[in-house]
């Protein structure tokens, strides 16, 4: 804004009654931002009604007096100098909630967020669970599409009402151009004043208990993850399919300081002021870091917070170019890993395949990596056609690889089903050499691999399981007869006998009788050293739901399959073609929700992060709900229901592969905030 020296004296007259302390002079404005940083503005009229607002806009507008509107004052930089000019203080927070069972709230753009998604909580009303722990205002959330946990204000924006150019109008979701934390509001903030005054929004009203406990969750996340000093929130935006934290944190700033300001030691994307920072700190900080991040990895930061007041000429934080913006000098360089020693060495190529079909290779430079049946790694571009060619690496080619061979690589994608892909040992090696992967970690990879442990595992957490046996080949060959009774004394008529550490329904088989029985667990005994032995859920429909995320999971549509032989076994989904599956399932919304909790419970009592697909047996008669099984690298086939399921609930293949790959620089992110060095106090 322009300087703006002094104001007409009828206007002064006019202004004073609408402000909450009439219209003061020369006040700091530090006090009212969350970085606590800024000169004084010389003109400060705090309203508190938005009629006020109003009135004092359409003053402004008169007068021609152009002014800055401050509200949470997050995400901003005031600078050192301050304001010179008329700031109006928006402390406008009344809220208009429904007089009927309609979710449809309206808030002043001056309402805290949090604050409304908890007081949402008390009306009965759910929905904004996921704002619980996000500063700043309403009308800063629609202007800046504020959002977390895969949620955004534009999904529950019916409408904004505005003043524009002295007018009061209505404007859409559609009509505000929402995208990625912007809005056309955030877009064109140089136009003639357009100011918000409230939003409605349409919200639910669903398990108010389970919404309480997930409002918790955030919030606890929230504290964990991000620093609780004074800073503006995000410094940068993330690059496309990067973590600007992760970028900074690379490039060894962790904790780096200039005067009073220093790089958050919590979250790199934070700067944080030590005390007495200056505006000048912060941008000298900023710089420092967008030069060392740029030498580090090619790619330059945009920053996210806002620099108002009076700077010095040129601008000291320019805006990237569109060119800047939308061409990094290098793709995210992304690993796909295939083949592998276990059973399901075809499936794993089958799903690579997919994966290779859909990964945007505009965003990422994809390297394949594929392992033969001997486990000899191969690094050349037509790996995979070899592999689906039944060729082999080679006796030449490393049977480990080399630090050189996966150097340079950002994130690894592992579509390694079955034994050492699945069960940790994979995870484990890329944990050692410090590259982030998609999926699950050591623990909840070896949990979940291992049916036996598993289940324990579940059934201390008090998930409901059909019965089961769980028996050793070393004790089957020397005792088979004696287990065979023992097995068929604990449970009932028909049978699944399953390889303890095997997926893909690989080695399975249904026994009727002792028999059956005995010729499964001979079947089973070929591929594990462990069998697991359960007793068949009546009348079961086959239920599969996929899970995404880490620390905060979510749950997709349910599908049902339907398969073409007794079970669905591994030519059910591989060769004869002819199982159907429902997307989604036909069953009860109160069962969905159900399923999707459950779901949900599996995969954090194993510790999951990043996907996992959860099967369970729908007793129809009875509409028991039983857990199978959990599969932590879901099949990618063309037919795999993993991505159906999520491709049904909104979340297309590609971007999918975005979101994992998203949600494994973040894991690793996080990872790298342990501590690995401990000094004991003398």
């Amino acid at each position: 804004m322009s300087p703006s020296p002094s104001l007409p004296q009828a206007l002064q007259q006019a202004l004073a009654p609408l402000g909450r302390y009439g219209l003061q002079e020369n006040m700091a404005l530090a006090p009212h931002t969350s970085f606590q940083i800024g000169g004084p503005a010389r003109w400060l009229l705090t309203v508190q009604q938005l009629s006020d607002l109003i009135a004092a806009l359409h003053l402004l507008h008169r007068y021609e007096v152009p002014f800055f509107l401050l509200g949470g004052g997050t995400n901003i930089l005031i600078s050192d100098a301050g304001i010179d000019g008329l700031v109006l203080l928006n402390q406008c927070r009344s809220i208009l909630w429904p007089e009927t069972d309609t979710p449809i709230v309206t808030a002043d753009s001056g309402v805290a967020l949090a604050g409304l998604a908890r007081a949402s909580l008390q009306h009965q009303i759910t929905g904004l669970a996921w704002a619980a722990s996000i500063p700043g205002t309403v009308g800063g959330a629609v202007v800046g599409n504020a959002g977390a946990h895969g949620h955004c204000i534009a999904d529950h924006l019916l409408y904004a009402t505005l003043w524009r150019r002295d007018r009061i109008v209505r404007a859409t979701a559609a009509d505000l151009q929402f995208d990625y934390r912007s809005s056309s509001l955030k877009k064109a903030p140089t136009e003639a004043a357009t100011v918000l005054l409230s939003a409605t929004l349409r919200l639910g009203r669903h398990d108010i208990a389970a919404e309480q406990q997930q409002a918790q969750r955030f919030i606890a996340h929230r504290r964990r993850s991000q620093p609780t000093a004074k800073s503006a929130g995000s410094i940068f935006k993330n690059p496309p399919h990067e973590f600007a934290g992760r970028l900074i944190e690379a490039a060894g700033l962790k904790g780096w300081r200039l005067g009073q300001a220093a790089v958050s030691n919590k979250h790199a994307n934070f700067i944080v002021n030590l005390g007495d920072a200056t505006a000048n700190d912060v941008v000298q900080l900023i710089h420092t870091i967008r030069d060392r991040v740029s030498q580090h990895s090619g790619l330059l930061l945009e920053p996210e917070i806002q620099l108002v007041g009076d700077w010095p000429s040129p601008h000291p934080l320019p805006p990237l170019s569109p060119a800047m913006k939308t061409s990094p000098t290098r793709k995210l360089r992304v690993g796909v890993l295939f083949g592998g020693r276990s059973g399901e060495h075809e499936v794993s190529l089958q799903s690579a395949q997919s994966v290779l079909q859909a990964i945007d290779g505009h965003a990422y430079e994809v390297v394949p990596i594929g392992i033969d049946h001997d486990g000899r790694w191969m690094f050349q571009p037509d790996a995979l056609s070899r592999l689906l060619a039944g060729e082999g690496a080679g006796p030449e080619a490393p049977a480990w690889p080399r630090p050189a061979d996966l150097a340079g690589l950002d994130v690894i994608l592992p579509i390694l089903h079955g034994t050492y892909g699945e069960d940790g040992t994979l995870q484990g090696l890329l944990d050692m050499a410090g590259i982030p992967y998609v999926g699950c970690g050591v623990l909840a990879s070896s949990l979940a691999m291992d049916k036996a442990v598993s289940k324990l595992a579940f059934a201390a957490a008090g998930l409901p399981q059909t019965p089961w046996y769980t028996l050793l080949r070393r004790a089957w060959a020397h005792r088979a007869s004696e287990l065979i009774s023992e097995i068929e004394a604990r449970l009932t008529y028909p049978l699944f006998v399953k390889p303890a550490n095997l997926g893909s329904s690989v080695g399975i088989s249904k026994a009727h009788d002792r028999n059956e029985l005995q010729a499964a667990i001979d079947l089973a005994a070929r591929f594990d050293r462990k069998i697991v032995v359960e007793q068949a859920v009546p009348n079961a429909r086959e239920i599969e739901i996929s899970v995404l995320g880490n620390a905060e999971p979510q749950a997709s549509v349910p599908g049902e399959i339907v398969p073409s032989n007794e079970f669905y076994d591994y030519a059910a989904k591989y060769i004869d073609g002819s199982s159907k599956e429902r997307i989604p399932a036909p069953i009860t919304p109160a069962q969905s929700r159900r399923i999707q909790d459950m779901a949900i419970r599996a995969f954090r009592t194993i510790d999951g992060s990043g996907m996992a697909r959860i099967d369970f047996l729908l007793d129809d008669v009875s509409g028991d709900i039983i857990l199978n099984e959990i599969n932590t690298i879901p099949g990618f086939t063309s037919i795999s229901m993993y991505p159906k399921l999520w491709d049904a609930s909104g979340l297309p293949f590609p971007r999918l592969i975005d979101r994992l790959i998203e949600l494994a620089l973040a894991r690793h992110a996080e990872k790298t905030h342990n501590e690995t060095h401990f000094q004991p106090s003398a």
